[in-house]
């Protein structure tokens, strides 16, 4: 979603079915990879997730990132976002009754935005 002469229909994204989420790399803060048009969105502030715009590879494609780290935060929103089901002792700390939903979340080396409210 980082071309530049393209127009997101805000409309159709914001009445979809699904959930957006949008993130970038910590690396790339300042360049267009980081650009957070999507954030536009009401509600959809981006995440920032460690690394650069490659920061899922691992070398193989020329681009050395940090994959255990990323996937590690993917994982992290994912599990609150409800894509995974979530268990005791998870590799997160939630503050709410039940371990998973809408909590804040904080993990050395995560997701750093605190509060994800997905």
């Amino acid at each position: 979603m980082s071309c530049t002469h393209h127009e997101h229909d805000f409309a159709a994204l914001s009445a979809a079915s699904t959930r957006v989420i949008s993130a970038a790399g910590a690396a790339s803060e300042g360049q267009l990879a980081h650009r957070a048009a999507v954030a536009q969105l009401p509600g959809n502030e981006p995440l920032t997730f460690p690394g650069d715009q490659g920061g899922f590879l691992g070398g193989e494609y020329g681009v050395t990132g940090g994959p255990d780290a990323f996937a590690a935060a993917l994982r992290q929103v994912l599990t609150v976002a409800g894509w995974i089901p979530c268990r005791r002792g998870a590799d997160h700390r939630a503050v709410r009754d039940d371990v998973c939903g809408n909590l804040l979340l904080q993990r050395s080396g995560g997701v750093s935005r605190p509060a994800l409210g997905l």
